[in-house]
């Protein structure tokens, strides 16, 4: 496997991983966090044309194959819950110029108590390497 995931684990756990998140996703048992320390979530929505049925959208799209790492959270109160990251290549509007970009995005997750949290979803500041490929 490639990159640099600290939690090594086989794509076929990923792809478990991924079926109990689009189900949560499809039944909107999730959320994207917008609280003060996620200024870059909002970042995007200020940056980029992009509404919740596209993010939703691009949730639902995610494959093994945007898989980058799982990490335990690195926040003491959470240091149980498992971080699943993920990168994915969206073209967006630009708000600005009104043309569309490829924004490769950095997107972490994790699923407690049959609820999916999105604690980044942001244009990514580092160049992706992905674990499968």
């Amino acid at each position: 496997m490639k990159g640099d995931d600290s939690m090594v684990c086989p794509q076929e756990d990923i792809n478990r991983y991924l079926e109990d998140a689009k189900e949560l996703f499809k039944n909107n048992k999730y959320m994207i966090s917008y609280n003060g320390n996620r200024q870059e979530n909002y970042q995007l929505i200020m940056d980029y044309v992009i509404s919740e049925y596209d993010k939703k959208m691009i949730l639902l799209s995610i494959t093994s194959d945007n898989f980058v790492k799982r990490e335990s959270n690195t926040k003491e109160k959470y240091h149980n819950e498992i971080m699943y990251v993920f990168g994915k290549n969206v073209d967006l509007m630009n708000r600005d110029t009104g043309e569309l970009e490829q924004v490769q995005l950095y997107i972490k997750m994790c699923i407690i108590s049959a609820f999916c949290t999105v604690v980044s979803f942001h244009k990514a500041k580092y160049p992706i390497h992905y674990a499968f490929i």
